[in-house]
């Protein structure tokens, strides 16, 4: 029986080839990735088994702590790639094992900004000095919009994808929190309060009704994600690594808000 974290995130990337980008990576997601961390390639760490970037370095070792995840999503072993069932806060590799690492929403599903510093500390120690690390970041805005604004965006059909109107909410919520860190379920419980009626919402709004509906995947789910302002993520960088830049990802819908942070191993 899965516990209730794998079942969050196996249904989490259930609808992931249907829903894309933000939420999700793409063709071109995967090339900023090669572009952050290019001179960097030997041997690289991935933070989760997402299976569009299972090859983005000559040898990878994904590393994710969800078994269902991995039986699920990843590709395969291979002798150039390997994904280990571990929480990110117990790998243990040697110093210096790893060129580059890389992790797709990674610092999102990290449960405080304390555990953003935590973990890249930690990662930092398996990275050569001079190693790239990259992370595609959902950052909120410093001047963000309010929730309400994101539902008038959404009926006057100024946004396309729930995956898109999911993530400006929950940075709305953020921002009108002052904390980036809140519960997934607390997602859900402010889109049921601003949409009472479903159908009326695919009528306004041009959604499917299937993607609307994937929004229940939150109720009563134990996760928690962070929605980090550039000031507030930058403020949680530990000392052993150094920010380089924010890289665009892509042209999707909200890419302007979903930078890759690319760093550098000190």
């Amino acid at each position: 029986m899965l516990s209730r974290s794998d079942a969050h995130w196996a249904a989490v990337y259930q609808p992931a080839p249907r829903l894309g980008p933000p939420l999700f990576v793409d063709g071109t997601i995967a090339a900023a990735y090669q572009g952050a961390i290019a001179g960097h390639r030997a041997r690289g760490l991935l933070l989760g088994a997402t299976p569009q970037l299972a090859d983005f370095a000559e040898d990878v070792t994904a590393v994710e702590r969800n078994p269902s995840v991995i039986a699920s999503r990843w590709p395969g072993d291979t002798p150039h790639r390997r994904a280990l069932c571990a929480d990110w806060r117990d790998m243990a590799f040697p110093p210096a094992s790893f060129t580059a690492c890389i992790g797709d929403g990674s610092l999102n599903s990290l449960p405080s900004l304390a555990a953003v510093t935590t973990i890249l500390d930690r990662v930092a120690g398996f990275v050569a000095a001079g190693g790239r690390m990259a992370f595609r970041v959902y950052r909120t805005p410093d001047d963000c919009e309010t929730v309400a604004e994101v539902f008038q965006a959404a009926r006057a059909r100024r946004v396309i994808s729930f995956g898109a109107l999911k993530w400006r909410l929950a940075m709305a919520i953020a921002y009108e929190r002052r904390d980036p860190v809140m519960p997934v379920a607390a997602i859900r419980d402010r889109f049921e309060r601003e949409v009472t009626d479903r159908q009326r919402f695919v009528e306004e709004s041009g959604m499917s009704r299937q993607d609307i509906d994937t929004i229940d995947i939150y109720r009563g789910s134990t996760e928690t994600y962070c929605f980090p302002t550039v000031g507030e993520l930058l403020a949680a960088l530990p000392a052993s690594v150094r920010f380089l830049a924010f890289s665009a990802s892509g042209r999707y819908e909200l890419a302007e808000h979903c930078p890759l942070a690319v760093l550098e191993r000190v």
